[in-house]
C-alpha cells in the first residue's frame, strides 16, 4: 500500500511545485495583471494604425501643415512602437504583426481621398482615435497594475495629450473653423 501511494504522492508535489514557480513567472506576480496586457495590445494597435493612417499623408495631402504634423507622427509614434516592443519582451507577450480589419478598411477609405478632402478626414481621424487612446492611457495610469507600464504609460501621456491639441487645432483648420 505504502508503495502504491508514492508515485501518485510524488506526482501531485510535482505538480504543485511547477504551479507555483509558473504563477511566479506570470505578470500577476510581477505586479502586472492580465488588464495591463490587454492595455499592451490596444496601445500597440492604436499606435499601429496612427502609423498607417500617417504614411498616407505624403501622397494624398494638399496642405503642408498636414504634412508635418504626419511626419511628426510617424516620429513620436515609432518610437512608441519601439518602446513597446521593450515592454512586450520583458512580459513576453506576443503581437500578431499586421492591423485590424477596421484599420485596413480605414487605411483603404483614407487612400481613396485626396488634397483637402483627405486632410480633413484624416484629422477628424486622428483627433478621434488620439480622444480613445488617451482615455485608454489615462485609465492605465490610475489603474495599472504593472509599474514598468505605468511608468511608461506617465511618460507617453504629455505627448500624447499634445497630439491631441495639434491635431484638433489642425483639424479645425482644414474646417476652415479657425
Amino acid at each position: 500500500m505504502i508503495r502504491s501511494m508514492w508515485l501518485p504522492t510524488a506526482i501531485v508535489a510535482i505538480w504543485a511545485w511547477t504551479a507555483a514557480w509558473a504563477d511566479e513567472k506570470r505578470p500577476e506576480a510581477k505586479g502586472g495583471s492580465s488588464l495591463d496586457n490587454e492595455f499592451l495590445l490596444k496601445a500597440h494597435s492604436a499606435n499601429n494604425a496612427e502609423l498607417e493612417y500617417s504614411k498616407l499623408v505624403e501622397k494624398r495631402s494638399a496642405n503642408q501643415k498636414v504634412k508635418d504634423f504626419a511626419e511628426q507622427m510617424l516620429g513620436d509614434h515609432r518610437d512608441v512602437r519601439e518602446s513597446l516592443g521593450k515592454l512586450f519582451k520583458d512580459r513576453k507577450v506576443a503581437s500578431v504583426a499586421g492591423t485590424e480589419r477596421e484599420v485596413r478598411d480605414e487605411v483603404d477609405r483614407l487612400s481613396k481621398l485626396s488634397g483637402a478632402e483627405f486632410d480633413r478626414e484624416y484629422m477628424k481621424r486622428l483627433f478621434q482615435d488620439h480622444d480613445a487612446t488617451l482615455t485608454l492611457f489615462e485609465t492605465q495610469a490610475r489603474d495599472g497594475k504593472d509599474n514598468a507600464i505605468t511608468a511608461w504609460t506617465k511618460e507617453v501621456l504629455p505627448t500624447l495629450r499634445k497630439h491631441q491639441q495639434q491635431a484638433k487645432e489642425l483639424s479645425d483648420e482644414v474646417n476652415g473653423k479657425k
